[in-house]
């Protein structure tokens, strides 16, 4: 069971998929895990070749909960936060309220000229990044007209109006346990072809909306497969 719970976790290193659960910065603490879990597994099974005992090595009340967990994580397929419904109900980019990602986004908006805004090379921004400027009203208002080149997923709000949509992407600072989705309002007329957790590039500028809150105008709508790694880690 040891050896299996270590493949389990050497195979999700190798595939990539470990990431829909944790952050990456973490990948080496699980690949020590895995070796240890290895070890110890090979070592029991070497004691019991060399010098077998009927003697019980470990009680059943530990072993059923291993074996229950390696089951599970070798059969249960790893798949990502789901694109629909989820991110319709979760926070807001203006209402976030991790402070851990608070600190992320304002450490990227931070490193900007604004003194210059005309040097700012928006189109390699994130939804992230644009989340953290456009919260702001000062830089909001310097980035209308700004060039937008982002990747996301389509949520249709419950009021919209057949010309807009809001694109979402899911941010993990440590694990999906703390995910948080951001929102993006997009205004186009082509709406009615998307459709709900559809994964789209958006290319356009910033605008400013009937409301005054800032948002993308699409000049340019390409429907595109999900990400390998489908969240932004800050």
């Amino acid at each position: 069971m040891l050896l299996a719970l270590s493949g389990w976790l050497e195979w999700r290193l190798l595939d990539g998929t470990l990431s829909y659960y944790l952050h990456p910065r973490f990948n080496l603490l699980v690949a020590l895990t895995a070796l240890t879990l290895t070890f110890l597994g090979g070592w029991l099974m070497w004691r019991q070749i060399v010098a077998p005992s009927r003697q019980r090595l470990v009680s059943l009340s530990v072993v059923l909960p291993v074996a229950l967990v390696a089951v599970i994580g070798l059969v249960v397929v790893p798949r990502p936060l789901s694109n629909i419904g989820g991110a319709a109900e979760s926070k807001s980019a203006a209402g976030l309220a991790n402070g851990s990602v608070n600190r992320a986004m304002s450490e990227v908006v931070q490193k900007q000229d604004w003194n210059n805004p005309a040097r700012l090379d928006t189109a390699k921004w994130s939804l992230l990044d644009w989340s953290a400027a456009l919260n702001n009203p000062q830089r909001a208002a310097l980035l209308v007209g700004s060039t937008v080149d982002v990747t996301g997923f389509v949520v249709q709000p419950a009021n919209q109006n057949g010309r807009a949509f809001l694109l979402a992407r899911y941010v993990v600072v440590c694990c999906t346990a703390d995910s948080t989705a951001l929102r993006l309002p997009v205004v186009t007329a082509r709406n009615a072809e998307l459709e709900e957790g559809q994964w789209v590039r958006v290319r356009g500028v910033v605008v400013q909306g009937a409301s005054g809150s800032p948002g993308f105008s699409a000049t340019s709508l390409e429907p595109v497969a999900q990400p390998a790694q489908p969240y932004i880690y800050p």
